[in-house]
């Protein structure tokens, strides 16, 4: 018997260590009796552990963005505290100096924990960012702090060099490159400063680099090479009359209805808009030709619409005319009729012969209820903006085909949705009309290069 008790108090001992219990008993192994055994919950004292992913100093230019490397958490009880991980930081990327970010996280017991980053933001004279100007290109950078008058040097290769006075703000410069006075041929820049040359570092990810525009009559090329963007100034030579970008393809159908999908429908209708242009002796280059995805330039790392809309903006630079075509859909199923999607900074003069097509469209499609049907769209809040009186807003574009093409390439394009594939009774008049109202597109488009249109 005592060797039983003896058993039953090891075993106890065996399953409080193992279950984290402190076991307070009265047992006696020299006589048989009733005995009481109390488990008491050991007090956890070990708190969790948090390693940090990356370095514990980080080293990052002023006015870039901060990437957080992440961080992993273990703890002895195995609670999953990722989670619970408190960050808190002064960091402030726009202003040089040393900052730091702490990372806390308790368990179930109060344990804490917390480990520190280090982050040192430096000066450098780094690009923020280059856009296209109605003159040519407008450079925003990073540059020393309490230093002034710096001026962007610019020279071609025979050494001839202008100087292009930048307005500084603090740490901020911001300069202007006039493209009209410049002749053909390639260009270096360097930042200067009280005379001394300073390298231009770029920083800039692919989706944010300009690449080449149309302005007058000449074009315009970027180049880079991490350090120094450089560029060429050269004869605008247009290699295509018309582009025609096909919407959706391959995997992506784009909307339906039970008759047609969105891609098959738009490939149909360009395929006939590429021919008949042809017919007129005009040169086109149509996105696709198959159900494909189409013509992409541009990084792999970035999203296919992303790449197609870059190849829209690279060639569309010698185009003469850029559009897409595509067809609509909505939960309301009443909604009917065309519209059009101008790029918002496009002015009247721009879109002349848009706002013909449609005023002859309004003579042909039946039912058109009074609503904005030629707009832009606000990027931020998703909202209409009615440019049928020829209203410019200075606001991001909210489709990537007119946004990237304008914002990397300068380029205006124009979205034609003909339909309602949502509404079956707007689809059966179309499937019946769009050749017309192709027509009608084609004879302004051809008529506006001084061609005579040639009717079916």
């Amino acid at each position: 018997m005592k060797k039983n008790i003896r058993f039953i108090i090891c075993l106890f001992i065996i399953i409080g260590t193992y279950l984290s219990v402190n076991i307070y008993n009265n047992l006696k192994t020299n006589s048989i009796s009733k005995y009481n055994v109390l488990y008491t919950k050991k007090k956890d004292k070990t708190p969790p552990v948090i390693k940090l992913k990356g370095d514990k100093k980080i080293k990052m230019y002023v006015g870039t963005k901060y990437k957080e490397p992440g961080y992993k958490v273990s703890d002895n009880s195995g609670e999953k505290l990722v989670k619970k991980v408190k960050i808190k930081s002064n960091l402030n990327v726009n202003k040089v100096g040393t900052y730091t970010i702490k990372y806390t996280v308790s368990d179930s017991s109060g344990n804490k924990s917390t480990v520190k980053r280090t982050v040192k933001v430096v000066e450098t004279n780094i690009i923020r960012s280059m856009t296209w100007t109605g003159y040519g290109i407008k450079i925003k950078g990073y540059v020393d702090s309490g230093k002034k008058n710096y001026k962007i040097k610019v020279c071609n290769s025979e050494n001839k060099c202008g100087l292009y006075k930048a307005v500084a703000d603090g740490n901020e410069y911001s300069v202007k490159i006039d493209l009209y006075y410049l002749d053909y041929g390639s260009y270096t820049m360097k930042l200067l400063n009280k005379n001394k040359e300073l390298d231009i570092i770029d920083k800039l990810p692919a989706d944010k680099k300009i690449y080449r525009t149309r302005r007058g009559n000449k074009l315009l090329t970027m180049k880079y090479n991490g350090k120094n963007p450089s560029f060429k100034v050269e004869e605008l030579k247009y290699e295509y009359d018309i582009l025609i970008d096909v919407g959706h393809g391959g995997s992506d159908t784009g909307t339906k209805n039970k008759y047609i999908l969105e891609k098959d429908l738009n490939l149909m209708q360009s395929l006939y808009e590429k021919k008949r242009y042809e017919d007129h002796g005009l040169k086109v280059l149509i996105t696709r030709m198959d159900d494909s995805y189409g013509l992409m330039i541009g990084s792999s790392s970035l999203s296919r619409l992303h790449r197609k809309a870059m190849a829209m903006g690279y060639y569309g630079a010698v185009s003469k005319i850029v559009y897409g075509n595509h067809h609509n859909s909505t939960e309301n199923k009443k909604t009917r009729g065309y519209e059009i999607l101008l790029t918002n900074q496009g002015k009247p003069k721009h879109y002349k012969v848009e706002y013909n097509i449609a005023k002859e469209w309004n003579n042909i499609y039946p039912n058109l209820d009074k609503r904005t049907r030629i707009y832009g769209r606000n990027y931020d809040t998703d909202a209409i903006l009615p440019k049928d009186k020829g209203q410019v807003y200075n606001i991001k574009n909210y489709y990537a085909v007119q946004r990237i093409p304008f914002e990397l390439y300068g380029i205006l394009t124009t979205t034609y949705e003909g339909c309602y594939l949502s509404n079956l009774d707007d689809y059966k008049w179309y499937i019946k009309n769009w050749k017309t109202l192709s027509e009608i597109k084609i004879k302004n488009y051809v008529e506006s290069l001084g061609v005579e249109y040639k009717p079916v």
